[in-house]
C-alpha cells in the first residue's frame, strides 16, 4: 500500500486506496472458492448468512398473511395484520436497498480508470 511506495511517487488517492482493497479481497474470494469444495461450501454458508435476515422478514410476512389473516375476525384485527406485513415489506425494501448500494459502491470502487483524451483547441 502507501508504505510500498518510493519517497518521491504521490500519495494515492482515497478512491485507489479503497479500489485495491476490494480487488484485492475479490482476487482473494475467487481464490477461496476455486481452491477446494471446502471454499465453495464455505462461501455458499457466509453468502446464507448474509440472506438470512432478508428471509426471516419474508417468512414472517408469509406467515402473517397465510395463517393470521385468515383467523382475524374484526376489522381491528384485520388492520393490525395488514399493518404488520406492510411494516415486514418494507422492513425487506430497506434490506434490499441497502444491499443494492453495497453492490453499486464496489462496483464504482472496481471500475477501471480511462485516461483522459486531451481536446484539440478549435
Amino acid at each position: 500500500m502507501e508504505s510500498e511506495k518510493e519517497p518521491g511517487e504521490p500519495k494515492a488517492s482515497q478512491d485507489d486506496l479503497a479500489r485495491n482493497y476490494l480487488l484485492e479481497f475479490n482476487k482473494w474470494w475467487t481464490g477461496i472458492w476455486e481452491r477446494s469444495n471446502a471454499g465453495k461450501v464455505g462461501i455458499l454458508l457466509i453468502l446464507f448468512a448474509f440472506a438470512l435476515p432478508f428471509l426471516i422478514v419474508l417468512g414472517t410476512a408469509f406467515v402473517a398473511w397465510f395463517y393470521i389473516w385468515p383467523l382475524a375476525s374484526s376489522v381491528t384485527e384485520r388492520l393490525a395484520v395488514l399493518s404488520f406485513v406492510f411494516v415486514v415489506l418494507v422492513t425487506i425494501g430497506y434490506q434490499v436497498k441497502a444491499f443494492a448500494q453495497q453492490i453499486v459502491t464496489g462496483l464504482f470502487y472496481m471500475r477501471r480508470k480511462r485516461k483522459s483524451k486531451a481536446r484539440a483547441p478549435k
